[in-house]
C-alpha cells in the first residue's frame, strides 16, 4: 500500500509494448528501481531470450524445459498464435476479396466484348488491307495490358485511401483519441497489385479477343455475323458436379484445411450459379411466355423469348447474383454476429465487470459498503493456459501446444448465479460431480477445436505441474470467441497458486451506470476496470460495427461493379440487335412497342437475377459456418427475411434503372441506316 513518486521522461505511441486494450495500462520503469520496490534485488519474474537462428527455436524451448523443469517456457509470440490473431481480421476480407475479383473478371469481360464489338469495322479495315489476325490480337492485347497498367496504378492510389480509411474506422472508440492511424505496405505488394491487375486484364478479355480473332472479313463487312444459338448440355452438368463439391468438401475435410477449401467451394458455388443461369432463365421464361401473354400482350411474349437467348441478359443476372448473393452474405453474418452478441451478453446475470490488482475476500467485503451493491461474486482465473498433452493421440502431438484463453474456476453453489451457462446434457448430473475431483467443462467451440469427447483428460500445465482434468461436459457460449473452459474454483487455486481475485461480477439493485461512477470513486486509489455489461455490450457491438460497416462497404463495392456490367451488358445488347430492332420497327412495331418489350426483359431479367442471387446468398451463407469453425468461432447463422426481400426489388430496379438508355436509343433507330450498317 506504498506510494511512490516518479517522474515522467517520455510518453510512448500506443503500439507494441504501449498498445492499449482497453482494460490495463502500462508503464516501463528502470529494471533495478522494480526490484528494489518488490524486496527482490538481482531477481526478475520474466526473461526474454533471443537466438541466433529462429529456425531452432523449437529444439531451444525443450532443452530449456528439461534444463529449468520448475519454470514455464515457451515462445514469446508463436507463428500459430499471430496467423490465428491475424486470420480473425484477414478472412472476412478473404471472402469479399475473391468475390470482388469475380465480379472484376466478369466487368472487365463485359467491357472488352463492348470495345471489341465497336472496333469491328476498324479490324475489318484493317484486316482486308493485309493485317493477320495475329496483328490484330496483338494490338488488342496490347491495349487490354495498358488497361491494366494504368488501372493498377490507379487501384493501388485508390487502395492506399480506402487502407487508410479503414485504419481510421477499424481504431476503437476508446483508442481514438491516443493513436493516430497508420498503414504499413511493401514495394513488393505494390508490385503484386499492378500485376494482379495486369493478370486480370489479360484473362478477362481473352475469351472476347479471342471470339473477334475467328470471325472472318466477309461477316464483319457484312456484319453477318452469326452466334451459336446451343445450349452446351455439358454446362449442366459441369454446374451440378460444382455445386456438390462446394458443399460437400467443407463436410469431409479436415480443421486444419477447412477455410482455403470453403473458399474454393463459394467460388465453385458462384462458378455453378453461373453455369446453371441458362437453365434457369429457360425455365422461368417458359412461365413467362405463358403469364405474360395475359398481363403485358404480344410485347411481353416477345420479351420473354428474348431472355431464353441473350447471353447479355445471362451476364446481367450472373452479375446481379455475384453482387447480391455477397451482399446478403455479409449483411447476413452482420446481422448474425449481433443477435449472439446480445445473447452472450444476455446470459451474464450481473450488471458490472470490475477488475483490480491483489482483490482478496477484504477488497470484495469492502464493495458491500457501496449502497446499491447487492451481490458480488470472485472470480479466479488464468488466460492462455497451455494444454500438455491428452488422451488424444491427434492433439498429444501437436507440434504446436494448444491453448486455453480464458481458464475459470467456479463455485458451483454461486458461480452459475452470476452466469447461465448452457448445458448440453443435464445440468444437475454434470454439477453434482463437478466438484468431486479435476474436472472440467469446455464450451462447444474447444470442444471441436481439439476434437474430443466427455470422459477424455486434457493434461493442463499449471505452476505446480501438469496436472490431468477429465471433461465432464460441454456448454454453448461465446464468450472469449468461445475460448473458454470452466473448472473447480479450489483447483484452479491451488494448481494455478491464485489467491486473488482476477475479476469480480456485481449484481446491483439500482441503476447499474450509477453504482459503476461510486465504485470508480470510492477505489479510485486502486486504479480498477469498471465497466457496466449494457457498455461492454455497447462497445463490442460498436467494434463489430466497424468491422462490418468495411466489408458491407466491400459488398457495396462488388454489387456497383455489377450495376457497371448491367450497364455494359445492356449496351451490348443494343448493339447486337439493332439490326433485329429495326427489321421489327419496319414490320410495324411502334416505338411505344419497342421500349414496352424492353422494360418488360429488363423487369423479368432483374427478378430472375434478384430470385437467382437471393438463391445463391443462401448457397454461400450455408457455407459460412465452416468459414467460422476454421476461425473457431460457431456463430449460427441468423436470417432477416427483410433484407432477402430489399435484394429482389433491388435486382429489379437496377436492370430498369439501367435499361433507360438502350431502350430510348432503340426507340429512335433509323431503319433504312441500322439495316445497311457498314
Amino acid at each position: 500500500d506504498n506510494r511512490y513518486r516518479f517522474r515522467i521522461t517520455g510518453i510512448a505511441e500506443p503500439v507494441g509494448l504501449f498498445q492499449e486494450d482497453g482494460r490495463s495500462n502500462t508503464a516501463v520503469i528502470p529494471r533495478e528501481t522494480l526490484a528494489t520496490l518488490n524486496n527482490a534485488p538481482g531477481n526478475v519474474s520474466i526473461i526474454y531470450i533471443k537466438l541466433k537462428d529462429r529456425q531452432q527455436i523449437a529444439d531451444c524451448i525443450n532443452r530449456l524445459t528439461k534444463v529449468y523443469r520448475r519454470y514455464t517456457v515457451r515462445e514469446a509470440i508463436s507463428l500459430e498464435e499471430l496467423q490465428q490473431y491475424i486470420r480473425m481480421i484477414s478472412t472476412p476480407f478473404m471472402l469479399m476479396v475473391v468475390l470482388v475479383l469475380l465480379m472484376s473478371i466478369f466487368i472487365i469481360y463485359t467491357s472488352f466484348k463492348v470495345i471489341t464489338r465497336e472496333r469491328l469495322p476498324v479490324i475489318g479495315t484493317f484486316r482486308s488491307i493485309g493485317a493477320t489476325k495475329r496483328i490484330t490480337d496483338l494490338v488488342l492485347f496490347a491495349e487490354s495490358i495498358l488497361y491494366g497498367v494504368i488501372g493498377g496504378v490507379l487501384g493501388w492510389i485508390l487502395g492506399l485511401g480506402i487502407l487508410y480509411i479503414m485504419s481510421i474506422l477499424m481504431t476503437p472508440q476508446w483508442l481514438k483519441p491516443t493513436a493516430s492511424p497508420m498503414i504499413q505496405f511493401t514495394i513488393t505488394q505494390s508490385a503484386m497489385t499492378i500485376i494482379l491487375a495486369i493478370v486480370l486484364v489479360l484473362v478477362s478479355s481473352f475469351i472476347p479477343i479471342y471470339k473477334i480473332s475467328k470471325i472472318a472479313v466477309k461477316d464483319i463487312i457484312l456484319n453477318s455475323i452469326e452466334k451459336s444459338k446451343k445450349r452446351k448440355s455439358s454446362k449442366l452438368i459441369w454446374g451440378i458436379l460444382c455445386l456438390a463439391t462446394a458443399f460437400g468438401a467443407p463436410v469431409f475435410s479436415p480443421r486444419s484445411i477447412i477455410f482455403p477449401i470453403t473458399m474454393v467451394g463459394m467460388v465453385l458455388a458462384i462458378a455453378a450459379i453461373v453455369m446453371l443461369i441458362p437453365f434457369i432463365t429457360a425455365g422461368f421464361t417458359k412461365l413467362f411466355e405463358c403469364s405474360f401473354v395475359y398481363i403485358f400482350g404480344n410485347e411481353g411474349i416477345l420479351a420473354a423469348k428474348n431472355l431464353r437467348e441473350n447471353q447479355s441478359i445471362l451476364n446481367n443476372i450472373s452479375l446481379l447474383a455475384i453482387g447480391i448473393s455477397s451482399l446478403l452474405m455479409i449483411n447476413t453474418i452482420s446481422y448474425s454476429v449481433g443477435k449472439e452478441v446480445i445473447n452472450v451478453y444476455r446470459d451474464a446475470k450481473f450488471d458490472i465487470w470490475m477488475g483490480v490488482g491483489m482483490a482478496d475476500r477484504s477488497f470484495k467485503a469492502r464493495l458491500f459498503s457501496v449502497i446499491g451493491v447487492r451481490d458480488v461474486y470472485g472470480l479466479y482465473s488464468a488466460y492462455n493456459v497451455e494444454i500438455e498433452g491428452s488422451n488424444d493421440a491427434v492433439l498429444k502431438n501437436r507440434a504446436v501446444k494448444d491453448r486455453i484463453l480464458w481458464f475459470t474456476g467456479a463455485n458451483k453453489n454461486s458461480f452459475f448465479k452470476f452466469w447461465d451457462i448452457n448445458f448440453l446434457g443435464n445440468q444437475s448430473a454434470i454439477l453434482k460431480k463437478f466438484d468431486d475431483s479435476r474436472n472440467i467443462l469446455l464450451s462447444t467451440t474447444l470442444r471441436d477445436k481439439f476434437g474430443v469427447s466427455i470422459g477424455d483428460y486434457l493434461t493442463i500445465k499449471t505452476k505446480r505441474g501438469n496436472k490431468a482434468y477429465q471433461i465432464i461436459g460441454f456448454f454453448t457460449s461465446l464468450m472469449q470467441n468461445g475460448d473458454f473452459s470452466i473448472i473447480p474454483e479450489r483447483y484452479l487455486k491451488s494448481d494455478m497458486m491464485e489467491q486473488y481475485y482476477t475479476d469480480l461480477f456485481i449484481q446491483t439493485a439500482r441503476d447499474p451506470a450509477l453504482i459503476a461512477a461510486k465504485l470508480k470513486k470510492k477505489f479510485q486509489r486502486e486504479q480498477p476496470f469498471i465497466m457496466t455489461m449494457s457498455e461492454m455490450e455497447k462497445r463490442n457491438m460498436q467494434s463489430n460495427e466497424q468491422m462490418f460497416f468495411i466489408l458491407q462497404g466491400f459488398s457495396v463495392l462488388a454489387l456497383l461493379i455489377g450495376i457497371f456490367g448491367v450497364f455494359n451488358n445492356l449496351f451490348i445488347s443494343f448493339i447486337e440487335r439493332k439490326r433485329w430492332l429495326a427489321v421489327m420497327h419496319s414490320v410495324g412495331m411502334s416505338k411505344v412497342q419497342s421500349l414496352k418489350m424492353i422494360f418488360i426483359e429488363s423487369f423479368s431479367g432483374g427478378l430472375i437475377g434478384g430470385i437467382v442471387g437471393v438463391m445463391a446468398g443462401l448457397l454461400l451463407i450455408s457455407l459460412v459456418p465452416y468459414v467460422m469453425k476454421s476461425l473457431n468461432i460457431p456463430i449460427p447463422m441468423h436470417y432477416s427475411w427483410l433484407q432477402f426481400l430489399f435484394a429482389l426489388i433491388a435486382g429489379i430496379m437496377i436492370t430498369i434503372i439501367a435499361s433507360i438508355s438502350p431502350a430510348f436509343q432503340s426507340a429512335k433507330l433509323n431503319i433504312i441506316e441500322t439495316i445497311k450498317y457498314e
